[in-house]
Formats: C-alpha cells, sequence, structure tokens
C-alpha cells in the first residue's frame, strides 16, 4: 500500500465521528436507537442522564454517540435558556474536546438558523431557503429559482479548491461536461457561477434520501429492489460512459432515491476534480472519506488508471451493502479494508443471505472480481444481466408493496374451540391492511391530497410499515407525521399514523403513555374529516381497547368499522380477540372465521394456530404447527421464536435456545430473544444462569416497556412478589400486554395466590396513571 493512501486513512479518521467507515451499520442503527430514546426521555421530562447512555456502549462506537447526544440535549436544552456552555461540557467529557468543539460549531440559534452566506442572499436570480448538508466539494443549500419558479440546489465548492486560474478553468471544463448529461438517472446540472470568488454549481433538487440512509432505516432491502435500484445507476452509468466520463466515487451516499422510486447518481466527474484540484497534500488526503469500503483496487492503487470498470466495481459493493446492510469487507481498520480489496478473495454472497439467487451471486462475484478484464466491460452488460433479478418498475401511483406470503391453508378447526384468542393475531392483522385488497386502497385516498410531498410520505410510511420491523415503525412515523404536518386534513393519512402508534404500544417498542393517546387523538381526527372511515374507527376502537380498556366504547367502534366495510379483514380479527378476552368465545369464533375466509392462506395464520395451541396449554400440538409453519419459510424468525417458547414448555432447553437463536432480528435491539432465553432457561432448572441475564433486561426497562416480559422470569425463577410488583406496573402504565395475561401459560404458577384475581380485575378497570 502506498504512503499517500496510508496518510489519507489517518485523515480521514480525523473527521466527523459519525462518519468514520469503522462503524458497522448495526453500531449506527444503535446510535439512532438510544439518541430517540434518549430525545424522547427529554421531551417527556424523564431522567436522561449522556454518561448513563455511554456507559451502555462500546468504545468503536462511543464517540459517535457522544457527539450526537450532545446534539440532542443542546437542541432540547437551548430553547428553554439552559443551554450548556462549552465549559460545562468539557468539564464533563474533557477526552472529548474535538468531539465538544465540533458540536458547538454545528449548534445554530434560531437568528442563524438559515446559515446563509452573504453572497447567495442577495442574488438576483436564486432566493437561498435552506442548508441542506455539508460534503468534502462543499456546501449545498436548497433555493428557488426566481424566474423559472422551481426549486433547485446550489452546490457551493470550497474555496480553498479553487485558488489557482488553472483549476478554475478545470472546474468550468468539469461542470460544462457534467451539463452535457442528460439522463433520468443522473441529477441534472443546470449551471456554473461564480459571485464574489464564489463558485457553485445549479443543480436539479432531489427530495428524497441516499441509499446509505434508506438501509440504515429500512435494513437489508428485498432482492429485487436492490437489483433494480442498481440496475438504474448502471443505466446512468452507461449514458455518462458514451460521453466518456468515468465517476470514480460511486458509493451509497452518491446514490439518490427519490419518492417515485428513482435512483438519481449524484455528483459526475466531481470526484476526480476534487483529486486533481487539491491545492495541498493535505486536501488530497481527504478525497477517500467514506468512499475506501466501495472503492476498486486498481483506484486505490492508482487514481489516474481507472476506468468504467471501477465504477462497476464500486456498484458491486453498493450492491452487496443493499442486500446484507454492509460493505463486503466491514470490519477492521481502514488500512486492512484496503488491503482486503486488493488481496482477499470475497465471499459469495448467497452464503451471507441463503435466499439470493445462484445466478444473482454470480453476478455480484464479477463485479467483485480484483482483475477489472474479468468485470463486466460496460455498465449497459451489467444492468442487462440485473434485469432478470430487478423488480418491475413501480408506477408513481401503484398500490402498496407487500411483504406477507401466503401459502396452502392449514386446517384452523381449533379455532371454534378454543374459546380464547392470542394477542399475536394482532401484529398479522395491522399489516395485512395495508397489503390486502379488503382495506380501502390507498391510492384512492391520495387523489384528494394536494400536496404530493404529502402524498409520497404517505406511500412511503404505509411501505415502512409493511416491514414490521421497529425501526422500520418509527421511520414510518417521522414520515406519516411530516405528511399530515403538510396536509391536515388527509384522513388515510391520520389513519396510518394511527395504526403505526398503535404498533408501537402493542409491541412494547414505546412506553404507552408516549403513543396510544397519539393513536388515540389521530384517528379522531381522521374521523373528524371522514366520519365514515372503517379503518380509523378500527384503529380508534384498539386504542380504547388496549389502552383505556373502555370496554364499551371500543366494541362500539369494531361494530361501527365492520358496519362500514364487513370485508375488512382486520376488524373481524381485532374483534374476535376483544370478544375472546371478553369470555364470549363462540362470537369470537365466528370472527376469526371470518377473517379467515377473507384472507385465507396467510403465513402468519399458519404460525398463529400454533400459538393459539400454546395458549391452550397443547404445547406439543403448537410445536408441530410451527415447524409446519417454518418448512412453508425457514426464514420466519417470528415461528422460530413461538417454536423455541414451546420447547421451553416441554423441557428441550437446548432445542428451544437454539430456535431463539434462529430468531434474533425480531426486535432491533434483540430484547425480545434476551428475556424468552431467560425465560427458557428459568424454566427448565437453570436459574443462576436465567438470573445472568437479568441485568441487562432491568436496564434494558429503565427505557423500554418490559415489565411484563420481566414478570414471566420472575415467576419462572419462583419470585412470586417480584412478578406481581412489576405486573402491577404493568398495568399502571397501561401495557397493551396485560391484557392477554389470565390467558398467559407462563404465568400458571400466580393462580393461587390470592393477589391473582385482584390483579386480573384491576386489568377490567381502567387504571390512569
Amino acid at each position: 500500500m502506498s504512503s499517500l493512501l496510508t496518510s489519507q486513512i489517518i485523515e480521514a479518521c480525523a473527521g466527523d465521528p459519525r462518519h468514520d467507515p469503522a462503524l458497522s451499520l448495526e453500531s449506527l442503527a444503535r446510535i439512532d436507537r438510544r439518541c430517540e430514546e434518549f430525545e424522547q426521555a427529554l421531551r417527556v421530562g424523564r431522567p436522561a442522564v449522556i454518561e448513563e447512555c455511554l456507559n451502555a456502549c462500546s468504545d468503536v462506537s462511543r464517540t459517535a454517540l457522544l457527539r450526537e447526544l450532545l446534539a440532542v440535549e443542546l437542541e432540547h436544552r437551548a430553547p428553554g435558556g439552559k443551554r450548556p456552555s462549552r465549559a460545562e461540557y468539557l468539564a464533563r467529557f474533557p477526552e472529548f474536546e474535538a468531539v465538544v468543539d465540533l458540536v458547538f460549531a454545528e449548534a445554530r440559534s434560531p437568528d442563524d438558523a438559515l446559515a446563509i452566506p452573504e453572497f447567495l442572499a442577495n442574488h438576483p436570480r436564486y432566493r437561498a431557503l435552506r442548508l441542506l448538508g455539508r460534503g468534502g466539494m462543499g456546501t449545498v443549500y436548497l433555493a428557488k429559482h426566481l424566474a423559472l419558479d422551481r426549486e433547485v440546489a446550489l452546490k457551493v465548492i470550497r474555496p480553498e479548491l479553487l485558488t489557482r486560474s488553472d483549476v478554475v478553468e478545470r472546474f468550468r471544463r468539469e461542470a460544462k461536461a457534467a451539463a452535457r448529461l442528460n439522463h433520468p438517472n443522473i441529477v441534472a446540472v443546470f449551471d456554473a457561477e461564480t459571485v464574489d470568488h464564489q463558485h457553485f454549481l445549479v443543480m436539479e433538487y432531489i427530495a428524497g434520501a441516499d441509499l446509505s440512509r434508506v438501509v440504515r432505516e429500512r435494513g437489508q432491502l428485498p432482492i429485487e429492489v436492490a437489483c433494480d435500484y442498481i440496475r438504474q445507476a448502471a443505466q446512468g452509468l452507461q449514458h455518462a460512459h458514451d460521453q466518456g466520463m468515468v465517476h470514480r466515487d460511486i458509493t451509497p451516499r452518491n446514490l439518490m432515491l427519490t419518492g417515485t422510486e428513482q435512483i438519481k447518481v449524484l455528483d459526475f466527474g466531481l470526484a476526480e476534480f476534487v483529486r486533481d484540484a487539491a491545492p495541498s497534500e493535505a486536501a488530497d488526503r481527504r478525497m477517500l472519506v467514506g468512499s475506501v469500503d466501495f472503492m476498486a483496487p486498481e483506484q486505490a492503487a492508482d487514481p489516474q488508471s481507472a476506468d468504467i470498470r471501477a465504477d462497476i466495481y464500486s456498484l458491486g459493493c453498493t450492491l452487496w451493502f443493499l442486500l446484507t446492510g454492509q460493505p463486503p469487507f466491514a470490519g477492521g481498520s481502514l488500512t486492512d479494508r484496503l488491503r482486503r480489496h486488493a488481496e482477499e478473495a470475497t465471499p459469495r454472497i448467497d452464503q451471507l443471505r441463503p435466499e439470493i439467487p445462484a445466478e444473482l451471486a454470480d453476478v455480484v462475484d464479477r463485479m467483485l472480481h480484483k482483475n477489472p478484464a474479468e468485470r463486466f466491460s460496460t455498465p449497459a452488460e451489467l444492468a442487462t444481466a440485473l434485469s432478470a433479478c430487478a423488480r418491475p418498475e413501480v408506477p408513481e401511483h401503484g398500490e402498496t408493496p407487500t411483504q406477507l406470503r401466503r401459502f396452502p391453508r392449514p386446517n384452523l378447526g381449533i379455532l371454534a374451540t378454543a374459546g380464547i384468542l392470542l394477542a399475536a393475531f394482532l401484529a398479522w392483522a395491522v399489516f395485512s391492511r395495508f397489503a390486502s385488497p379488503d382495506g380501502a386502497s390507498p391510492t384512492a385516498a391520495e387523489y384528494s391530497v394536494q400536496s404530493p410531498e404529502a402524498r409520497r410520505l404517505y406511500r412511503e410510511g404505509l411501505h415502512l410499515l409493511s416491514e414490521r420491523k421497529e425501526q422500520q415503525v418509527h421511520a414510518a412515523i417521522a414520515r406519516l407525521e411530516r405528511a399530515v404536518e403538510l396536509a391536515p386534513q388527509f384522513a388515510r393519512g391520520q389513519t396510518a399514523l394511527a395504526d403505526a402508534y398503535n404498533l408501537c404500544g402493542d409491541y412494547g417498542w414505546n412506553f404507552a403513555d408516549d403513543v396510544f393517546p397519539k393513536a388515540e387523538a389521530a384517528a379522531r381526527r381522521a374521523l373528524a374529516q371522514d366520519a365514515k372511515l372503517a379503518d380509523a374507527h378500527l384503529a380508534l376502537a384498539f386504542a380504547l381497547h388496549a389502552y383505556d380498556c373502555e370496554w364499551q366504547k371500543a366494541e362500539a367502534e369494531y361494530r361501527r368499522a365492520l358496519e362500514l366495510n364487513p370485508q375488512l379483514a382486520a376488524a373481524h380479527h381485532w374483534y374476535a380477540w376483544f370478544l375472546a378476552e371478553r369470555g364470549r368465545p363462540r362470537e369470537a369464533a365466528e370472527q376469526i372465521d371470518r377473517a379467515r375466509q377473507l384472507t385465507p392462506d396467510d403465513l402468519i395464520v399458519v404460525n398463529n394456530v400454533g400459538k393459539l395451541m400454546y395458549l391452550a396449554h397443547d404445547f406439543a400440538g403448537a410445536a408441530r404447527q410451527h415447524q409446519y409453519a417454518l418448512e412453508l419459510d425457514p426464514d420466519f424468525r417470528k415461528a422460530h421464536r413461538d417454536l423455541g417458547l414451546a420447547y421451553a414448555e416441554l423441557g428441550k432447553l437446548d432445542e428451544a435456545l437454539a430456535e431463539l437463536e434462529k430468531s434474533r432480528g425480531l426486535s432491533d435491539d434483540g430484547r425480545d430473544v434476551l428475556a424468552a432465553e431467560a425465560y427458557a432457561l428459568a424454566r427448565n432448572g437453570r436459574a443462576d444462569k436465567a438470573r445472568s441475564l437479568l441485568p441487562d433486561l432491568e436496564a434494558a426497562a429503565k427505557l423500554k416497556p418490559l415489565d411484563y416480559e420481566l414478570a414471566i422470569i420472575y415467576a419462572a425463577l419462583g419470585e412470586p412478589d417480584r412478578a406481581f410488583q412489576t405486573l402491577g406496573r404493568s398495568v399502571e402504565s397501561h401495557s397493551a400486554a396485560r391484557a392477554g395475561m389470565g390467558i398467559d401459560p407462563r404465568f400458571d404458577s400466580l393462580h393461587d395466590d390470592p393477589r391473582w384475581p385482584e390483579l386480573i380485575a384491576r386489568v377490567a378497570t381502567p387504571v390512569k396513571g
């Protein structure tokens, strides 16, 4: 490796800790979650101390986490006049002076929130609106083109890059070359200007997110979606290649995704310009920041020799990232990763994600070949190879995509006789509303919304809800909140927001008090706009049922939803659960049977038949049903978890722990698996090992609603006092899980205790905290 590359790596490490390539996608996701929890605690007035958050963080991500936490605290404490000083933070974190300085340099007061430079403030053709971001080249602002009345992006080039006349001329030539590119998959360059010795580009403004952010929010992408994104990028690269241009900095951050699922390649020709224009060695070292994980080995060794095949290698690394959530050679130092790109064989991607077709794995292998001559010779050739795996083009106003799978219908006769219904059915019911034809079409609802941005955010929110994961649902909430802010009378947007809040409360991703009141409020706003919206009545019914225990009001809303839309399978599903809890098994069986008829052959139902057997104490039958679900889909994590719980009751501890390990990923932080493992150990006489897991769960309970899970473990450990204490807290905090505790076999050991009927009675009575 050249000494220049080593210097570049050292320079890279001195930058913003958030951009350290040593941070894995999982580490960045954990940082995001901790910051969200910290911000939420500050917002509602709960104790939140940065030092405590750092204590639970590994050394690798500690600096990046501190940088984010300081920024969050500054933002939330500044408006109240209690903004911390730099001296205060330096006293608390003396070893992080550079991080403190960085945060305070970026912190802005309301007076300078726009941060518009003077030479743009009074520009005759553009009105600068706000800062969009900063990068290696310079700073980007959103602006309005006054004559054409359209939004554009203004990219102001770093002044130190343009100190010589020959470099300025080179910049103008590169800008002209980029402006000649005219392709739907390339961000357009409209103009290049100079004002007061400040040079900037006028570019197409893209309202979207780069693919790095998309993967952080959604996790690894569906195969056909990832292939489609890379195919589009290859089409853009081919157009540039036809004009004699090479990008040389293809990374997920340079591929933008628009609201219509279109990929746009950023910064054509500019990466090469930055390298060649650098007036000093120090500036030149910064060229590789953020690109090392996606750089072809020949480009790292000799940038001048890199041709279009280097871009194809970078596209291969990017496709790997979209499919797995990490670059091909993640982990280790930057120096080590550059060496591995040059020397180490890339593993087969289908070994990491077995559902990837062998044909696609062959394509990825060819893209990532060390020898450029063995790669695809042109992006067009690559695009053709990816076409077989890419999804069809998604229409702008198409139906919401679904992740649900259909399989042969199982025998569901047990539902008519068991007399109970599990809360787990709720998960399937919620998401089937966005994926099944029984709900009203989201497309039809969009036509009455005047804001295109609100429509886009609504569609993205529904897509994220269909992913069925904590991080994705929280991302959906952010989009839906913005959608209804832009269009307050968007009734279906309000309804989807209510559903998302209900999910967060039901799954225990947020404290009930933080989300269920918001769900009820959003549902009522939707009904104020459209009193005949069945989905909104259903969302309101669940909030009244699970949070308020307002049984009569909840049942009235369930009935109203079914009256308005008898084909709404989710309403039949949720109402059946309500009826079962209220001791009306015959009616519950009728409702669940109707839901089954409306949405037959669904994998979720196959698995939940086993859950129902579990609640009926038929653990062997439950295990068989979960095994059947896994025969249909071996990667169905929920079935692995439920099978593990059934094995725990059957005394098969080793099998239980193996299945629970396979289920990791149900929640973003794995606490559900940790709690299930602790219960399985305690249930099978491994009390000491179970107790060793409790400290982590008890610590997590300070930030997440885990009292119900802790009570299960305490009961299995033979500690009824602690079990009743934590169950009592679960009731007081309005936990949605409390409604099903009367039929949960894990509490069988508590039934003879005189405190049990008293606790059950409290569930049937609203408990106001």
